[in-house]
C-alpha cells in the first residue's frame, strides 16, 4: 500500500505542476437551495476539479496537508466516511474523463442556509435531480420502459440547467395559417423534454405549457418547498420567434417527419415515430415545414405519398416492410407502423387519438366546412395530449370500432375500395399485438372514441350513439387486457401529462376516512348515498378537483355532509400531485374511492369466457385467459397504495347485471361494497361485499332531482329495498347538498323518512339488512 500510495503521489505530483493553477480562488457561488456550496471533489475552492485536488487528498492521506472540516467532507468522494487514496484515485479518474460522478453526489453545502443551518445540519447536496428519493415514484417515471426502445435520448445541454421553460399559448396566424401544426411540434418535442427529466445529472430541464385554467395552480404545487420542483427557474417564453431563438438547436437534433395531408392517419404513425427516433411531427408542404427548413432543420424521414387507397389484397412492400393492402390507406398506413415500429414500442400504454384531419384546412371528412376557424378545430383535437403519449413512447391509432359500417373519416371503404369494417380488423390486430407482447399484462389504453367528431351518430357521422360505441370500444379492450383512461376533446385533453408525471409524491402514506356511522338498520328507513364522480380521467381531475376544492378556497359545502369521491386511482400515474393535495387537504367527511371498474375503466363482464357481450357479440377470445384474478391483482395495487376499499361504480355496459364471478373479482380489491350500473334494481353479496345497482343518473335541478330520486325509490326499486343509490357527473358540493335537502324534505311530504350515509355507513347497513342476495 506505502509503494502505491508513493507511485500515485508521483504522478499526481507530476500532473499538478502541468495544470495551470487559478490566478485566485473563485467565489463559492450562491446554490438554488438557499446556501452556498462547491463541487465534491474540488478541496481547494477554486471552482474546479483538477490534478491538484486529487494530490491535496492524496497528501492528507499520508499528514503532509491539513483539512478543515468541510474539507474534510469534499474529499470524501466515495462517501467512504474517512479519506483515503480511493478518494484521491477517484478524484483523479473523473480529471481524465474515466468517471463521471462520485458516490457521494455533486455538491456539498458549506455555509449557513436562510434559516442559520449549516452544512453539519444539512443532508449533502447532490446534483439538482439527484437530490430526491426517485424511489417515492411508482409510476415508473424515473425508471427506463424495459418494453421499449429507449436509446433515443434529447441532449438538451443547449438549455439552462434547473429550469422550467414556461410556454404561452403561441398564435401566428400573422404569419401563417398554422397554429395547430405548431401545437402538435411543440407537445412533440415537450414529450421527449420532459420523460428525461431526471434521469441523469444532464436532463434537468422541464417544459409546461399552462393552457388549462387549473395548471398554473398545480404547477405551483408542484414546486412547494421540499418538492423536487420547488427550485427550478422559471423561464418565460413568449412568442414564436423566442421559442425558435430557444429551441431550434434542439429542433435540428430530433429533426422532422413529415406526414401526409392526405392520409392524416400518418400523423398518428408520425407520433409514434417521434416516441421512438426523436422525429418532430410536420405536415408535409405546410408553411411549418418550410419554415424549419429554410432554419436549417433536415427531414429524417418522410410518409407522403407511401399510402394510397385502391390496393387492396395485394402485397405491399414498403421500407422493408411487406403487408397484404387493405384498400385502405388509413388501415395500411397503421398496419405497416404496426410492422415496422410496436415491436420497439411499449407494451404498458397504447394511444387511442385523433389523426390529423381535424387540424387540416378544409378536409370535409367529418362535416365540416373549415377547420381553421372552427370551434370544433380549435379545442377537439386532442394534440394536449400528445406530449405525454409521446414521453411513454406510444403506438398511435385512430379506428372505428364498430365493424358494421363504413367509417366515416375513411374514402376506401365509403365507395368500396376497402372492405366496410376493416378498421375494426385492424383495431384487434392492435389489441392483439400489444396483448402478445405483454404476456397478457394489464396495460393502459389511452384515450376515448371521438364521439364529437366522428365515428357516432353525433354530428351524423354513424348511426349508433356514443354511449353505444364507448361500451363496445371498452368491452374490445377489457378483452385484450387494457384498461382505460378517457383523454378526450377539451375539457378532457390532457395538458402537461409529461410534466405532472414526474412530480415525486411527497405524502409518506395515504390514509382515507373509513368510519361509519354508529347507526343501525331500521326497516322503515331508506337509506341512499351519491356517487360523486366520473373521474376516469386526470384532464377531468385536476380541472374539478382545483375548482371544487382550491380555487378562490373552494365549495364552501365541502366539509359539510359526506361525499364519496370516485376516482380511478391509476390517475395517479399521471397527476400524482393531486392525490398528493387531495389526501393532504381532505376534511373527516371527504371519502375517496375508485370507480368505473378499478384500475382503469373496464367492463367486467368482458374478463371471462361465459358470458356473450352486449355490443361486440362475441365472447371474451378462447385465446386470451379469463383475466378476473389478473385484473384484481392489478387494481389491489392501487387500491392499497390510496386506502381503497370501496368502488363507486361498476360499468358493465348495456346489460349491467351482476354475476358472481364480477363479484368475486371485485371483492379482492374492494372488500366493502360497490354500486353498479343496471336496467334494473338489485342487491347482492360475496362474502362480505355488498353490491347494490344505481340510478345513472339525476337532473341538474334540484327539484327535478328529488322527484326522480323518490320515483326511483317508489317506482323503479321493484324489489322494495331500503337501499337506493345515485349517480352524478362532476356535480359540484353545493349541488350535491341541494340535491340531499331537497330529496329529503319531498320524501318527508310523501311519508317517507330518508337518511343519507357515507359509503361506508351505507355498505355497513346494507350488510346488516340482510337484504342482498348472497351468491
Amino acid at each position: 500500500m506505502k509503494k502505491l500510495i508513493a507511485a500515485l503521489l508521483a504522478i499526481l505530483t507530476l500532473l499538478s505542476v502541468m495544470v495551470v493553477p487559478a490566478t485566485a480562488a473563485e467565489e463559492v457561488p450562491a446554490g438554488q437551495y438557499g446556501v452556498n456550496y462547491v463541487k465534491y471533489g474540488d478541496v481547494n475552492y477554486d471552482g474546479s476539479i483538477t490534478a491538484t485536488d486529487a494530490l491535496s487528498i492524496l497528501k492528507n492521506v499520508v499528514g503532509k496537508e491539513v483539512f478543515d472540516e468541510h474539507q474534510t467532507k469534499v474529499a470524501d468522494v466515495d462517501a467512504g466516511q474517512t479519506i483515503t487514496a480511493t478518494d484521491a484515485l477517484q478524484v483523479l479518474k473523473m480529471v481524465v474523463g474515466k468517471v463521471t460522478e462520485f458516490d457521494a453526489g455533486v455538491y456539498y453545502v458549506i455555509s449557513a442556509d436562510d434559516s442559520g443551518n449549516t452544512g453539519d445540519d444539512l443532508d449533502p447536496v447532490k446534483d439538482y435531480v439527484a437530490l430526491y428519493d426517485k424511489n417515492k415514484s411508482v409510476n415508473s417515471a424515473y425508471v427506463k420502459d424495459p418494453t421499449a426502445d429507449t436509446s433515443f435520448v434529447l441532449d438538451v445541454s443547449s438549455l439552462k440547467p434547473n429550469s422550467i421553460y414556461q410556454m404561452r399559448s403561441i398564435h401566428t396566424s400573422a404569419t401563417f395559417h398554422g397554429e395547430r401544426d405548431i401545437e402538435r411540434l411543440m407537445y412533440s418535442l415537450q414529450g421527449l423534454v420532459n420523460r428525461d427529466f431526471g434521469m441523469d445529472k444532464d436532463h434537468s430541464v422541464l417544459m409546461v405549457f399552462p393552457s388549462a385554467a387549473s395548471d398554473p395552480y398545480w404547477l405551483n404545487q408542484m414546486k412547494a418547498d421540499g418538492s423536487i420542483m420547488a427550485n427550478l427557474e422559471t423561464i418565460k417564453v413568449n412568442s414564436w420567434a423566442e421559442y425558435l431563438e430557444a429551441f431550434l438547436p434542439l429542433i435540428k437534433q430530433c429533426g422532422i417527419v413529415l406526414w401526409d395531408g392526405n392520409v392524416p392517419a400518418t400523423a398518428n404513425v408520425a407520433a409514434t415515430i417521434c416516441g421512438l427516433d426523436g422525429y418532430l411531427p410536420v405536415l408535409a408542404n405546410s408553411p411549418l415545414h418550410t419554415i424549419l427548413v429554410e432554419n436549417g432543420v433536415e427531414v429524417k424521414y418522410s410518409l407522403a405519398n407511401k399510402f394510397q387507397n385502391g390496393k387492396k389484397g395485394q402485397s405491399l412492400t414498403v421500407d422493408g416492410t411487406t403487408f397484404t393492402s387493405t384498400g385502405s390507406a388509413k388501415n395500411d398506413a397503421y398496419l405497416w407502423a404496426l410492422d415496422k415500429y410496436f415491436p420497439r414500442c411499449t407494451s404498458k400504454y397504447l394511444a387511442y387519438t385523433l389523426d390529423g384531419a381535424i387540424c387540416l384546412n378544409g378536409y370535409q371528412e367529418y362535416g365540416y366546412e373549415n377547420h381553421v376557424t372552427s370551434t370544433l378545430q380549435e379545442y377537439a383535437h386532442c394534440l394536449e395530449n400528445h406530449d405525454y403519449l409521446i414521453a411513454r413512447r406510444c403506438f398511435f391509432f385512430d379506428l372505428a370500432p364498430y365493424k358494421g359500417e363504413a367509417a366515416c373519416d375513411d374514402p376506401a371503404q365509403k365507395n368500396g375500395q376497402a372492405s366496410t369494417g376493416i378498421d375494426n380488423t385492424t383495431l384487434l390486430k392492435i389489441l392483439a399485438a400489444r396483448y402478445a407482447r405483454a404476456n397478457g399484462e394489464f396495460g393502459f389504453l389511452m384515450g376515448f372514441p371521438p364521439w364529437w367528431c366522428k365515428y357516432t351518430s353525433h354530428k351524423s357521422q354513424g348511426s349508433k350513439e356514443a354511449t353505444w360505441i364507448e361500451w363496445l370500444y371498452c368491452e374490445y379492450i377489457t378483452c385484450y387486457n387494457l384498461s382505460k383512461e378517457a383523454d378526450a376533446a377539451h375539457p378532457a385533453s390532457m395538458t402537461n401529462g409529461s410534466l405532472f408525471y414526474k412530480y415525486v409524491p411527497m405524502v409518506e402514506e395515504y390514509e382515507n376516512n373509513k368510519t361509519p356511522e354508529n347507526i343501525t338498520y331500521n326497516k322503515n328507513v331508506y337509506y341512499y348515498t351519491i356517487y360523486v364522480g366520473d373521474y376516469d380521467s386526470s384532464a377531468w381531475l385536476k380541472q374539478h378537483i382545483h375548482e371544487m376544492w382550491a380555487k378562490n378556497g373552494g365549495d364552501k359545502k365541502r366539509g359539510t355532509l359526506p361525499l364519496m369521491w370516485s376516482i380511478n386511482p391509476n390517475l395517479a400515474d399521471r397527476v400524482p400531485v393531486v392525490f398528493d393535495y387531495m389526501y393532504t387537504n381532505k376534511t373527516d367527511k371527504d371519502y375517496i374511492v375508485g370507480c368505473d371498474g378499478g384500475a382503469g375503466y373496464i367492463i367486467p363482464s368482458a374478463l371471462f369466457h361465459d358470458q356473450t357481450l352486449s355490443y361486440t357479440k362475441q365472447k371474451r377470445p378462447a385465446e386470451n385467459a379469463a383475466a378476473g384474478d389478473k385484473f384484481a391483482a392489478f387494481s389491489k395495487t392501487y387500491y392499497d397504495r390510496f386506502d381503497m376499499d370501496i368502488t363507486g361504480f361498476l360499468i358493465n355496459g348495456g346489460n349491467g347485471n351482476m354475476t358472481k364471478k364480477m363479484a368475486e373479482c371485485v371483492s379482492k380489491y374492494s372488500p366493502v361494497g360497490s354500486l353498479y350500473n343496471s336496467d334494473k334494481t338489485g342487491m347482492y353479496s360475496y362474502g362480505n361485499t355488498q353490491y347494490v345497482a344505481c340510478l345513472t343518473g339525476i337532473p341538474e335541478a334540484a327539484s327535478d332531482a328529488a322527484t326522480r330520486m323518490y320515483n326511483y325509490a317508489v317506482g323503479d326499486n321493484s324489489y322494495g329495498y331500503n337501499f337506493l343509490a345515485y349517480r352524478t357527473i362532476c356535480r359540484t358540493p353545493r349541488e350535491i347538498s341541494s340535491y340531499v335537502s331537497s330529496f329529503e324534505k319531498y320524501a318527508a311530504n310523501k311519508g317517507m323518512t330518508v337518511k343519507y350515509c357515507d359509503p361506508y355507513t351505507y355498505f355497513k347497513l346494507v350488510k346488516e339488512s340482510g337484504q342482498a342476495t348472497a351468491y
